[in-house]
């Protein structure tokens, strides 16, 4: 058929192109819609995002490499809660359950932490319910100022149940780094939080945790954690887990960072404690040393239900 030399049969036919296209539109919508990526269940988005890495627990972050591997996950799940009010009512409370800061320069000032932690409980407080999990490498030069403000923004995280502060030290531990933390800590109780991993100068923020069951030690010494422990003992009385204590074997029960003496202390003032993690890095030599070691051992098995020793 000629259309150029009929006006009325072009023009019908042009009519029900467009017709066909509109449908045709609307038709790749509501497929788009119904199953394209916003038609996936959600069962499906959880699954893809359970493979972004997160930042391990008891880590230390001064050995870790490609920190910056682990920060991906946060970007990836604000970029998805940007996206669209479904994704966003799906990510946003995976988004914030953990809150971490992964950085390799130990003397940054931790300005997103504060960003995060203002946001959570200044700016859209709804959000501090979703946090579980804080993760955070406090650097040695963080101020007083922001150490208090940490101190009391965790009181604001009703779900909070498990803690990793690293309070990092260039050097041994100073008078003054402790006294500030435990300046900073001593206002709040935390009795939300149940587990808590910590360099040796952040017994004062497991002292104010009374509700604590697990206490990981990140690079423990023999003589960090002796005081450690010490300091903890009044202050935990639902304690079950511990360690690792870092064991300096001696034949002199005297000797304060001895086996000896960790079996008395968690023998006579830690009943609830049932797992203990020791880290050795070598058994005694001698028979008589390595026989009273064993003995020690057996003394420990007996009081605890899931004694770990580590090498």
């Amino acid at each position: 058929m000629d259309f150029s030399s009929s006006p009325s049969v072009l023009s019908q036919a042009t009519t029900d192109a467009g017709e066909w296209l509109l449908a045709s539109d609307s038709s790749v919508a509501m497929s788009n819609k119904d199953c394209g990526l916003l038609g996936l269940p959600d069962e499906m988005f959880l699954e893809i995002v359970s493979h972004l890495p997160a930042f391990p627990m008891a880590l230390d972050r001064r050995t870790c490499q490609n920190v910056d591997v682990y920060g991906h996950r946060q970007q990836v799940l604000d970029a998805l809660c940007k996206t669209c009010a479904k994704l966003r009512r799906l990510f946003l409370q995976h988004r914030w359950k953990r809150v971490e800061i992964c950085y390799e320069d130990a003397t940054t000032p931790p300005i997103q932490l504060s960003q995060q932690l203002e946001t959570a409980t200044v700016r859209q407080p709804c959000l501090a319910a979703f946090i579980h999990v804080l993760d955070l490498y406090i650097p040695d030069s963080s101020s007083e100022e922001f150490v208090s403000r940490l101190a009391q923004c965790m009181t604001l995280l009703p779900n909070l149940h498990t803690v990793q502060l690293d309070f990092a030290s260039q050097g041994a531990p100073s008078t003054s780094k402790e006294l500030l933390l435990s300046k900073s800590f001593a206002k709040y109780i935390y009795p939300q939080v149940r587990t808590v991993i910590v360099s040796a100068n952040g017994h004062s923020f497991v002292s104010q945790c009374p509700a604590v069951t697990t206490v990981h030690l990140l690079r423990p010494t023999t003589f960090s954690t002796v005081g450690f422990l010490f300091k903890i003992i009044r202050s935990c009385p639902a304690l079950e887990k511990l360690g690792p204590l870092p064991v300096l074997f001696r034949k002199d029960s005297a000797d304060k960072s001895s086996l000896e003496h960790y079996v008395d202390v968690i023998s006579e003032r830690l009943q609830t404690v049932r797992e203990v993690t020791f880290a050795m890095s070598k058994l005694p030599s001698d028979s008589v040393s390595s026989f009273s070691l064993f003995s020690l051992l057996s003394s420990l098995f007996s009081l605890l239900s899931a004694p770990c020793l580590s090498f």
